[in-house]
């Protein structure tokens, strides 16, 4: 039996221990860990990381502990139990009950967007990171982020993200990669998709959510969509590294593996606010590419839907919208832009009849 798994065992044979701090006490807490709150000294500032936690009681020992071996100390631990009916909330208030950095939130089932949320309004750290409770990050994380950001001036930092189905599998993945530092991003690299929509392996100073009254929208699925765009048009240096310092958990039954016209008309309703959007900034060919690759991310999850009559007609409405704003711009487009969009295509049916346009 590994180290982990036996602490896992050990943990449903004794009576699961729950701190509540007051938020005056919690507050005084955090001002401890940093004698200058928004000072630009690594060891002046304070990380807070947000774990939603749903139901994973396999699975959010491995998250919470990944976070507790960072070599970056100055942490403010947020857990938000969404209302779990498993032991992962007995889980994450055996491992954090004796961490003055920690606090565990609960609240009834409301989703993933309101579980982050519950952990942003309590958040007082400068920076925000994410993490998944079924996902893990490298001990080094958070450490390198917080470097990277103070000395670029960077509102938010990127890393890329590797995937793994075990614990073993994410320690092979790791010794295989090298660490070749951080490189500077613009807006428009964003939008060519060099770095994804996903909430998490991103560092995000806190400002960015508070000055801009930022949130997730509640109850719906695929809201980093209609989320990280809006950090990103509002963050004035942007660092990105290739080196995967996330590690995602393959899920079968995770969200993005479920497809439902529940999920489609979530999706549908964040690619219409980014469409209004980038109209309202000038729609740019960035900005159209940007738009276009979502919209396709949208029609190839409309495809994985059973064939009902419904489905196809919501297909057939995407489509059309698909082209009328490939029309649009089609003769505008610089030829680097039309080969990004012949490799968003890929080599699905619908991809062949758009690229059929490209030719002529």
């Amino acid at each position: 039996m590994t180290y982990l798994s036996l602490r896992i065992t050990r943990l449903f044979h004794i009576r699961p221990l729950s701190v509540v701090i007051p938020v005056p006490i919690r507050d005084s807490i955090i001002v401890t860990f940093t004698s200058c709150i928004g000072g630009t000294d690594m060891q002046n500032t304070v990380v807070s990381v947000i774990i939603p936690i749903y139901n994973v009681e396999n699975y959010v020992a491995s998250a919470i502990e990944s976070v507790l071996h960072q070599s970056y100390r100055n942490l403010e631990i947020i857990c938000v139990n969404d209302g779990s009916t498993d032991k992962s909330a007995d889980i994450a208030n055996h491992l954090l009950s004796s961490d003055v950095r920690a606090q565990i939130i609960n609240q009834s089932n409301a989703g993933l967007s309101a579980a982050r949320n519950a952990g942003l309004d309590c958040a007082r750290g400068d920076y925000v990171f994410f993490l998944d409770s079924d996902d893990l990050i490298s001990s080094e994380t958070i450490e390198e982020l917080v470097r990277e950001s103070i000395q670029s001036s960077s509102d938010i930092v990127v890393s890329s993200y590797g995937s793994f189905f075990s614990e073993n599998e994410w320690i092979e993945f790791k010794r295989k990669r090298v660490f070749n530092g951080f490189k500077h991003l613009t807006i428009n690299d964003f939008y060519y998709q060099i770095v994804s929509n996903h909430s998490c392996a991103k560092l995000y100073k806190r400002s960015l959510f508070e000055d801009n009254a930022i949130r997730f929208p509640v109850g719906r699925a695929y809201e980093d969509v209609a989320t990280t765009y809006k950090l990103m048009l509002n963050a004035n240096h942007i660092s990105y590294t290739e080196y995967p310092f996330y590690f995602y958990r393959q899920n079968l039954s995770g969200i993005s593996r479920t497809f439902s016209l529940k999920n489609v008309e979530d999706f549908y309703a964040s690619y219409r606010e980014v469409h209004i959007s980038m109209q309202g900034l000038g729609m740019s060919d960035a900005q159209l590419f940007y738009v276009l690759s979502i919209l396709y991310s949208l029609i190839r999850l409309v495809n994985k839907l059973d064939p009902t009559e419904e489905s196809l007609a919501i297909r057939k409405e995407l489509e059309a919208e698909f082209n009328n704003l490939f029309n649009l711009r089609a003769i505008n487009f610089s030829k680097n832009l039309i080969m990004s969009i012949k490799l968003l295509l890929r080599r699905t049916g619908f991809g062949k009849r758009i690229l059929a346009c490209l030719k002529k």
